[in-house]
């Protein structure tokens, strides 16, 4: 009886595997209907998966593909095609396994799963490493995979340059005027094309622009866009990995998210293809160095094995009781406060925004408005083209909205307009005596949490030695503004 190869969309790896008569692409439900995905997000998995299937074909392989409007028919097509077994790489979605595994059991088809190149680590290996405490350190897990793997240490075991991590260093802002690096986009290609009208028919009403596609869609694209951010970007990635700007939306960041997360190319290859450290300040400073291989085998890979582990716990979570919706303003960019339209405005044209702007713009910015976390989780889920449940889990309810209680971080990332100031170039006016005043807001009425957490119990204290007519300022400016917009 045959066996079948089951390929996800982010499962597109250059490696096929061997052992398998069928090689089967499927537009699964989980990628493209279980929310209204942004037209670039499905552009950019119709292009590259119709890619892959050229490629698969043209290695003589046996491939099937099967369009969305198809895809719950995908145990009955495998079981009329004589297939008894099935296997395919590590799925990191509760769900999806949970839905793949029934429907195939209901179809006498043996499922087995193979380890991930998606990831350094297997599932049990991360499961291993995170075990054994209540909480779980972000910086624990990352110097701990340094030593296992030898990465920026010594023969001693010690880091290279003296210090684990370099993030202090890794927050200026822009220099005004400052010139960024001109990047190489991949020429559109047939793929693409198709895509686009694929989505314009099938998904018109959908979130997102579909003009300016600039996403690498093949190994070899994909490739030239990790060497071109290496050569170009990586050496003034670490100083401003951080910074903010309204208009400019790679700044000197990889933007390898979306290749990594479908299979494009590999976190070891990304790793193989780095510069090896050389005390050399003037051309790849330790702290960029670093900060970007903390991505790839710290931050990365611990929030898979977050997921794993505390995922459905999480995703039930609701530590501060929150229940608004998410406003329209939120996909229209019409909020009236410059850094988060601007945000937004990114979002809608790219699908994408720098991890500073998810967290300290658009996230602080929803917490403090009083969303209730799966709303935050859906629009994510929606707007961004490198979000799935095993990443944004646990960043939204974990990191950006608090909602697990501080599983994985010690404090709400949440502030005033002062740091946006402080890492942009946007000048004072009135939206920051509302995002001000949201934040006092915010402050207050959770003030037991703030007084009980060694990190932010000053707040609470600046809170108190407010005056009575400045704190009723910032109350009827949050209210004001809430009033406004829900």
């Amino acid at each position: 009886m045959a066996k079948a190869k089951i390929i996800f969309p982010n499962q597109l790896f250059e490696q096929t595997g061997e052992g398998c008569e069928l090689y089967v692409l499927i537009e699964d439900f989980e990628f493209f209907g279980k929310f209204s995905f942004h037209k670039k997000k499905l552009i950019f998995h119709r292009a590259s998966m119709k890619f892959y299937e050229d490629y698969l074909k043209s290695s003589g392989l046996n491939t099937l593909y099967i369009d969305s409007a198809d895809s719950d028919s995908l145990a009955a097509i495998l079981a009329g095609r004589g297939v008894s077994k099935a296997e395919t790489c590590e799925i990191n979605s509760t769900s999806l396994e949970e839905r793949l595994k029934a429907t195939l059991s209901e179809h006498g088809i043996a499922l087995s799963f193979t380890p991930s190149p998606a990831f350094i680590q297997t599932k049990q290996q991360v499961e291993n490493d995170l075990a054994g405490g209540k909480k779980y350190s972000l910086t624990s897990y990352y110097i701990k995979r340094r030593k296992q793997t030898g990465i920026l240490t010594d023969s001693h075991g010690k880091p290279a340059g003296g210090k684990w991590s370099w993030d202090p260093e890794n927050r200026k802002k822009l220099p005004k005027g400052c010139k960024l690096p001109k990047i190489s986009f991949p020429v559109e290609n047939s793929f693409v094309r198709e895509a686009k009208g694929y989505v314009s028919e099938n998904f018109p009403d959908n979130p997102g622009e579909t003009g300016h596609f600039f996403y690498p869609i093949t190994f070899e694209d994909s490739r030239n866009w990790l060497d071109d951010f290496i050569e170009n970007r990586l050496s003034l990635f670490g100083p401003y990995e951080d910074a903010i700007s309204r208009n400019e939306l790679i700044i000197y960041h990889s933007l390898l998210s979306p290749l990594i997360n479908a299979g494009l190319i590999t976190p070891e290859e990304i790793l193989s293809r780095l510069p090896e450290y050389k005390p050399q300040p003037e051309t790849l400073p330790i702290s960029s160095l670093e900060g970007f291989i903390r991505q790839v085998i710290g931050w990365r890979e611990f929030m898979r094995g977050i997921y794993l582990i505390e995922g459905s716990k999480q995703k039930n979570s609701n530590f501060w009781g929150l229940e608004r919706k998410i406003p329209p303003s939120f996909y229209t960019a019409q909020t009236g406060i410059p850094p988060l339209d601007d945000s937004i405005r990114k979002v809608h044209q790219n699908a994408y925004a720098h991890h500073i702007e998810r967290l300290m713009i658009l996230g602080n910015f929803m917490l403090l408005c009083g969303i209730a976390p799966l709303e935050v989780y859906r629009w994510f889920m929606e707007m961004f083209i490198d979000a799935y449940e095993w990443v944004m889990v646990p960043n939204v309810f974990g990191m950006s909205q608090y909602s697990d209680g501080g599983l994985i971080t010690t404090k709400p990332y949440i502030s005033s307009s002062n740091y946006i100031r402080k890492m942009s170039h946007y000048p004072r006016g009135q939206w920051c005596q509302i995002w001000d005043g949201l934040y006092w807001r915010f402050v207050s009425s959770h003030r037991e949490v703030f007084e009980n957490n060694p990190r932010m119990k000053i707040m609470a204290k600046l809170l108190d030695s407010q005056s009575v007519e400045k704190f009723k300022t910032h109350m009827k400016n949050s209210e004001d503004f809430l009033g406004s917009i829900f």
